[in-house]
């Protein structure tokens, strides 16, 4: 158990760059082992690691908390936990029981690990998060065909995309991919962590995407969309600093997709690739940013500062959870070209309403009521713009399409005449949402929303503080 343990522990430092070392008392102790077999295994085993710098001998004040002890054991114990002492190292990996004891004394416990620890502290603390959609696959390329005609224009462009996709698939390159009822591949979007300088000068984690297409009779369907919004969640979720993708010129659906939200030009390649890049890294102050065009560059982060205002936008549920489904909830198929409900795919979205409201600004925040029933705060959005239509029913399709979760039946017979229209960017359902019950508690609202009400600054505060 113990040996299969170690070796994981191994593997998750070599993979996450993460030194593992050996202390010199340690070597020291093994030499005084009597039985030659045994000596010379683990002579062998740690061996293969570097030696820790030696920390020095400990010093007066350590040993009056610990105690020196009269046996050579004694000694090799209190150097090796002198170097947590002296932080020359962050953690130490060990089974002798001798070793807890004292570091318990010197409440360094969270810090001295037994193996099994050891194995459980560094899968969580390196464990990558993934995002979940129902419809949207997480898999290693190596499961799809790549002599498909859907990589049909990517060996045009590429004429050695054959032998690039056996290779990465050797590697173990994962992809998120969207296949219609029949098994068809109709969008993917192959991505890789990488260590490179994108917007800086020092090297970053950013993620590499590799290969973005969707099928030309399902962009329609914002799947492309989709596969973004997952991207930004991987590397906000995963602490990355940035992203970027490279693309020819002649690809405008995509720049412009990728402009839309936030990936600004950094390069070009010798092959006449344009390179885009977003970055995740947000500065301390706004500056001379509008808080719009901040969350469009950095987004999902946003600004949530005084300069921005906060609404609560009360929605029913029929509504809500059409446009706010969780990605877990199950999708239907409405035919073999609509493989989702297009607007839960988007991060673009429609709200609309008969507010008579005037004060929504692009940058704003809009926090989501779910009304009727199970009545809780669910979510975050931006707003992008609202526009008002009084008798322009035509106008106002237009100006949702296809962000709205109405029918054209439901529009005409809820807002023919009149209507206010806001587009917003959905950011994510906040962590915990927040019940009327715990509102009303909090004094955020006096009573059930029944239409857009502002928020003042400081309950948002209080708000965000419960969430968090």
């Amino acid at each position: 158990m113990i040996s299969s343990e170690l070796a994981k522990v191994h593997s998750i430092c070599m993979e996450n760059n993460v030194a593992l070392m050996v202390h010199p008392a340690s070597l020291e102790d093994f030499k005084r082992d009597p039985e030659s077999p045994r000596k010379s295994i683990h002579t062998s085993k740690f061996g293969k690691y570097p030696i820790l710098e030696d920390p020095g001998i400990p010093d007066d004040h350590f040993i009056a908390l610990v105690g020196e002890g009269t046996r050579d054991q004694d000694k090799v114990d209190n150097k090796i936990l002198y170097s947590i002492y002296k932080e020359a190292v962050n953690n130490l990996i060990t089974e002798d029981k001798g070793i807890h004891k004292k570091a318990r004394k010197l409440k360094f416990s969270d810090r001295v690990f037994t193996i099994s620890k050891a194995e459980q502290y560094l899968t969580e603390l390196f464990r990558e998060y993934t995002p979940q959609h129902l419809s949207i696959d997480d898999i290693p390329i190596h499961e799809l065909d790549h002599k498909s005609d859907f990589f049909n224009s990517l060996r045009e462009d590429y004429p050695e995309f054959d032998k690039w996709f056996i290779e990465k698939s050797r590697e173990g390159r994962r992809c998120w991919c969207w296949r219609d009822k029949k098994g068809n591949l109709k969008a993917i979007l192959i991505y890789a962590k990488k260590k490179r300088s994108v917007f800086r000068d020092s090297s970053e984690n950013t993620l590499k995407i590799c290969t973005f297409k969707v099928s030309e009779d399902v962009i329609g369907f914002k799947i492309g969309e989709l596969l973004l919004k997952l991207c930004f969640e991987y590397c906000s979720e995963n602490n990355l600093d940035s992203t970027f993708v490279t693309t020819f010129p002649k690809k405008a659906y995509l720049i412009k997709l990728l402009d839309d939200f936030g990936f600004i030009k950094i390069g070009d390649k010798s092959n006449g690739e344009v390179i885009y890049a977003k970055d995740f890294l947000t500065p301390d102050l706004l500056g001379d940013l509008h808080p719009f065009e901040y969350d469009k560059k950095y987004f999902p982060k946003f600004y949530d500062g005084a300069r921005v205002r906060k609404f609560i936008i009360p929605i029913r549920p029929e509504f809500h959870d059409r446009l706010f489904a969780d990605a877990k909830r199950s999708q239907k198929y409405v035919d073999e070209f609509e493989p989702l409900i297009v607007e839960q795919n988007t991060i673009r979205k429609a709200y609309i309403c008969k507010s008579k409201i005037t004060s929504i600004r692009p940058g704003d925040l809009l926090l989501f009521y779910r009304s009727v029933e199970n009545q809780k705060i669910t979510g975050i959005g931006i707003a992008e713009r609202a526009r008002r239509f009084t008798n322009h029913f035509q106008k106002l399709k237009k100006f949702v399409e296809p962000r709205s979760v109405y029918s054209i039946r439901e529009l005409k017979e809820q807002f023919e005449t009149e209507a206010l229209a806001i587009l917003f960017r959905y950011v994510s359902q906040l962590p915990k949402t927040v019940s009327r019950e715990d509102l009303l508690r909090m004094e955020i609202i006096k009573g059930a929303p029944q239409s857009i009400q502002e928020l003042d600054n400081k309950f948002y505060k209080k708000l965000k503080e419960s969430v968090s």
